[in-house]
């Protein structure tokens, strides 16, 4: 099989990783500019529904849910989080090359299947990660069940 030319593959909308360059570009804006949007993305023949957040909102966010629920002391927990997530930001600052970002980050997620049912049932939705390797498609927008 014969290599695709760089302007092949734009042409197909991917980055030489597979990754749909307009999704990495969008998450590269909401990783630089302290923004956030709904979005809903396929990955399989599943949906999933929230709100796109940075890679340093999701780092917050995972680390404080870990750290609260491992460490019963709160300033304990604090200072854990502020340690890994201080440094993972200098990280995140020091590449903001769209084509390096491999993940996706969602707050207040929900998934649905082709049965159209919502998970989780309840209202909040739950911190996701996912890999932009196995994004088939993306909308703007939430959805929600019929």
């Amino acid at each position: 099989m014969e290599k695709e030319t760089k302007s092949e593959i734009e042409r197909k909308g991917l980055s030489r990783s597979g990754r749909d360059w307009m999704l990495q570009t969008l998450i590269n804006l909401v990783n630089t500019q302290s923004f956030s949007f709904d979005v809903t993305i396929t990955i399989g023949s599943l949906l999933v529904s929230g709100t796109l957040i940075s890679t340093v909102k999701y780092q917050e966010k995972f680390w404080q849910q870990f750290g609260a629920g491992l460490l019963k002391d709160e300033e304990k927990a604090k200072d854990f989080v502020s340690s890994i997530v201080s440094n993972f930001e200098a990280k995140v600052s020091e590449n903001p090359d769209p084509s390096l970002v491999g993940f996706i980050h969602l707050d207040n997620a929900f998934f649905f299947g082709i049965d159209n049912h919502k998970f989780p049932t309840n209202d909040k939705g739950l911190l996701w990660r996912g890999n932009l390797e196995h994004v088939s498609s993306f909308v703007l927008g939430r959805i929600s069940a019929a």
